[in-house]
């Protein structure tokens, strides 16, 4: 199960580490990181929807809604400060 989770959030890993390699060579202003990340959030629950559906089966309706909050919360704050890492990186490096 772990193995299948870790899978399903390579790609949508890879594609949110795109933006801030290029914002970062480009020295584009920061705030576009931000934006970045969050709309990487959407793509990150799509590509991961088929283990909230396993995990989520047999509970309530309040507990799952709950669930999902938290982990769309952890997930937005974890690609932020990823995001955010990579973009300070790659614009040390490139200037």
């Amino acid at each position: 199960m772990i193995r299948v989770i870790f899978l399903s959030m390579l790609l949508p890993v890879a594609l949110t580490l795109t933006g801030p390699i290029y914002f970062g060579i480009s020295n584009a202003p920061h705030w576009r990181v931000a934006i970045w990340a969050l709309a990487s959030v959407p793509v990150f629950l799509w590509y991961t929807r088929s283990s909230f559906r396993n995990n989520f089966q047999g509970q309530d309706l309040l507990s799952a809604a709950f669930g999902l909050v938290v982990i769309v919360i952890v997930a937005a704050a974890f690609f932020m400060a990823g995001d955010y890492v990579v973009y300070f990186l790659v614009r040390a490096i490139s200037n």
